[in-house]
């Protein structure tokens, strides 16, 4: 189940669903806006031990993976299309599904496409060629920034044509409040430190060098999307300032003793710091940008880059120095990367529960208060209470909102103009939900 609360449903009539948990459900419009809010019963009981003696519990967690529920075939599912046939880590077919539930304005069964086709591609390059030689009608989940001057030279001449999602935090420096190096941790810790590695990093450089200019510069705060979203808030500590990031890392103690350009921990070794990073990406590209800028300050930066079966662990088991990830758009909704809700979690402090400092501690009991309160006013205004302690305590580095490229095939139509691909209004970075997508005769 996909929500925050325990929650029971059940099924009154064939138009009637009804819900009941032993709280107020706060976030359950949020929970509801989804492909996959409950199990169906009558497949899955068969793998569960409550209903069949002889299934295991580990069962039913390797038939309910998330990748299981997306692509195995027989799945009974309520999307527009449902799975075939999946080869894993190669292809995966899906046919329209007849008894989907939308229909457009003429009254037509969406969706209109018979079957889609998922190939795939290990390299994004082929993934580029193969799009502008027509062999594939949509890309965003993997496209990248490099590949919008090719898509627009090939818009150009009325054969594609090139989108832009909205705005969305798209890279994120998290830093490892738990750190293995007892010096680096307390570091990390310093607010003084957080903001001046903030402060030291030129953002505008990094839009326009990495990302064509489409990368909007921002300091940790809830997204555009958010209802209590502030100019001024998510402007906090994300201006380019070398003398400033020099002067907090001075006060908060960390000076270069020796001239040799590099400051030193309290204990007297050198200030570095190892980022991992994922191979196959922009991120390495911004990386080496953050090298040379954390030099200009005094601190040396080294890079990880590895592949995400390899970095992804290191992250979950708290193995890390810092680790690029995409950045949380709602604290409430993305609560597990940004708060206290379990014995180790954030993945970022792992010891939050013990040594957290209280900021967090108090974010953390309003992000559960939040969770249970119905009332619109009450909970827009412990949103805005969340969004100030999370800004002003800057306990990870963000660089700004990014706008996704993707791009279609002119022979579709009904294309929509606009997209988000924001993780909390229940969207992926997908190029587009496909049912109202059509091919042109």
């Amino acid at each position: 189940l996909n929500v925050s609360q325990p929650m029971i449903l059940e099924k009154q009539d064939r138009h009637t669903l009804k819900s009941s948990s032993h709280r107020p459900l706060g976030t359950i419009l949020h929970s509801l806006c989804f492909v996959v809010i409950a199990l169906p019963k009558h497949y899955f009981s068969r793998f569960h031990p409550r209903y069949n003696a002889s299934a295991t519990y580990t069962e039913v967690r390797d038939r309910t993976t998330l990748a299981k529920l997306a692509y195995e075939p027989g799945t009974p599912r309520l999307s527009a299309w449902v799975p075939v046939s999946w080869t894993h880590g190669q292809r995966a077919v899906f046919e329209r599904n007849p008894y989907y539930w939308k229909i457009d304005m003429a009254g037509n069964q969406l969706p209109y496409a018979d079957r889609l086709e998922f190939t795939v591609i290990p390299n994004t390059n082929v993934i580029l060629l193969k799009f502008i030689n027509g062999e594939l009608d949509l890309i965003g989940r993997y496209s990248k920034s490099h590949m919008y001057q090719t898509l627009k030279r090939a818009e150009a001449q009325g054969r594609l044509a090139v989108h832009l999602g909205e705005p969305f935090p798209f890279f994120c420096l998290y830093l490892n409040w738990d750190a293995r190096n007892p010096a680096l941790r307390e570091a990390f810790r310093n607010r003084l430190v957080r903001m001046a590695l903030s402060h030291g990093i030129n953002r505008q450089e990094i839009s326009q060098t990495v990302f064509n200019g489409l990368l909007e510069p921002t300091g940790v705060s809830l997204s555009r999307s958010s209802p209590v979203h502030s100019e001024k808030v998510t402007a906090l500590y994300s201006q380019y300032d070398l003398a400033k990031a020099r002067a907090l890392l001075d006060e908060a103690g960390y000076r270069d003793e020796d001239g040799d350009g590099v400051r030193s921990f309290k204990d007297g070794s050198p200030f570095e710091i190892t980022i991992d990073v994922f191979a196959n990406s922009d991120f390495p590209d911004i990386c080496e940008l953050v090298v040379e800028y954390w030099a200009d300050i005094g601190i040396k930066t080294h890079l990880n880059i590895a592949l995400q079966d390899i970095i992804v662990p290191r992250r979950l088991n708290g193995d890390f120095e810092m680790t690029v990830y995409r950045g949380p758009t709602d604290p409430v909704i993305s609560s597990e990367y940004s708060a206290i809700m379990g014995p180790s979690e954030p993945f970022w402090h792992r010891n939050a529960r013990q040594e957290g400092p209280v900021w967090l501690h108090e974010m953390t009991a309003l992000i559960n208060q939040v969770k249970t309160t119905v009332d619109p006013d009450e909970r827009h205004l412990m949103m805005t209470q969340i969004r100030d302690l999370y800004a002003n305590n800057v306990p990870l580095i963000t660089l700004g909102e990014a706008r996704w490229l993707w791009a279609s095939q002119n022979r579709l139509g009904n294309v929509p103009p606009r997209i988000t691909t924001e993780l909390h209004i229940r969207d992926w970075d997908r190029a587009v939900f496909h049912e109202q997508i059509y091919i042109k005769e």
